[in-house]
C-alpha cells in the first residue's frame, strides 16, 4: 500500500514539474531561469491543498477553475473510456474467435490496418459519415467539431488503433499456448473450442493480457490528444490548449490521469491476488 500511495504522489509531482517547465524558458537573456522555475512549482503545489480556489483567466474572466473544467474533462473520459473498453472488449472477442481460423492473409490484412496512421482513420471516417449526407441529406451521428458534443465518430476513431492492437495481442498469447501439453491433452479428450478457450486457454492468458492494458491505454490517450487537435472537438486537451496556465495544465491532467493510475493499480492488486490463488 505504501508503495502504490507513493507511486501516486511522484505521478502527481511528475505532473506539476512538466506543467511547469516552460517557466524555466522565460529569460531575455536566453538562460534557463530555474528560480522562476522552483518558484512556480512551490505555488503549484500549494495549490494542490486549496483546489477549490485555484482560477484561471478566460478572456479578461477570472474563473474558478475546477467548476468550469468538468464538461470538457467529463467529454474527454466518456469518449477515452468507451474507446478503451470497446477496444478490448472487441480485440479479446475477436482474436479468441479467430484463433483457430487465422491464416496468413489474415495476418496479412490485420498487418496492414495496424500500419494505417491514426490520422489518415480519423479523416476518414469523418469524410464517409459527411459523403452519405451529402448524398443522402441523413445526418446519422452528429459530427465531430460541431457545437454539439460528438460521441459516435470519435470513439469509432479512437478505438480502431487499440482494437488492431489487443487483437493481435491475444492472438499472439494464444498462439504461445496452443502447442503446449495440456491443450493438446484437452483436444485429445474431445472438448469443444468453447470449452478449451473458457476453461483453459483464456484463464491463462489473463495475467499475461495484464502487462498490455497500460500501453494500449497510453496508444489510445496519445490518439485522443491528435483526435481533440485535428477536430477541434472541445474536450480536455482542447482546454488546456485554449489556457495554457501551470495551473490549468496541472489539474487538467491529475483530474484526467490519476483515476486511471488508480484503476489500473487496483487491478494490478487483483491479479495479483488471482496469482496466488492459482498458484496456491
Amino acid at each position: 500500500m505504501v508503495r502504490y500511495i507513493l507511486n501516486l504522489l511522484f505521478t502527481i509531482l511528475g505532473i506539476c514539474i512538466i506543467a511547469s517547465l516552460p517557466t524555466l524558458f522565460r529569460n531575455d537573456i536566453g538562460l534557463l531561469n530555474f528560480s522562476l522555475f522552483f518558484q512556480n512549482l512551490s505555488t503549484l503545489l500549494k495549490s494542490l491543498l486549496s483546489p477549490f480556489e485555484v482560477t484561471y483567466l478566460s478572456g479578461m474572466t477570472e474563473r474558478n477553475l475546477l467548476e468550469n473544467i468538468l464538461p470538457y474533462l467529463k467529454y474527454s473520459i466518456v469518449i477515452l473510456t468507451s474507446a478503451y473498453i470497446a477496444a478490448l472488449l472487441l480485440g479479446i472477442t475477436f482474436g479468441i474467435i479467430l484463433t483457430f481460423n487465422i491464416n496468413n492473409s489474415i495476418r496479412k490484412i490485420i498487418n496492414v490496418l495496424g500500419s494505417i496512421p491514426d490520422i489518415t482513420i480519423f479523416f476518414f471516417l469523418q469524410w464517409i459519415f459527411l459523403l452519405i449526407y451529402k448524398k443522402t441529406g441523413i445526418l446519422l451521428f452528429q459530427i465531430a467539431g460541431g457545437f454539439e458534443n460528438s460521441y459516435f465518430i470519435p470513439i469509432i476513431s479512437l478505438m480502431f488503433i487499440p482494437l488492431i492492437y489487443f487483437f493481435r495481442i491475444t492472438i499472439l498469447l494464444l498462439s504461445e499456448e496452443m502447442p503446449k501439453n495440456y491443450i493438446e491433452f484437452a483436444k485429445s479428450k474431445g472438448i469443444s473450442k468453447t470449452q478449451l478457450i473458457k476453461n483453459h486457454l483464456f484463464p491463462n492468458i489473463k495475467l499475461k493480457l495484464y502487462n498490455y492494458l497500460k500501453p494500449g491505454f497510453w496508444y489510445t490517450f496519445s490518439n485522443l490528444v491528435i483526435l481533440e487537435l485535428i477536430f477541434n472537438i472541445q474536450g480536455i486537451i482542447w482546454f488546456i490548449l485554449n489556457h495554457q496556465t501551470a495551473e490549468v495544465i496541472a489539474f487538467s491532467l491529475i483530474l484526467f490521469l490519476i483515476p486511471w493510475n488508480i484503476f489500473f493499480v487496483a487491478v494490478e492488486a487483483f491479479m495479483k491476488k488471482t496469482k496466488l490463488r492459482m498458484n496456491n
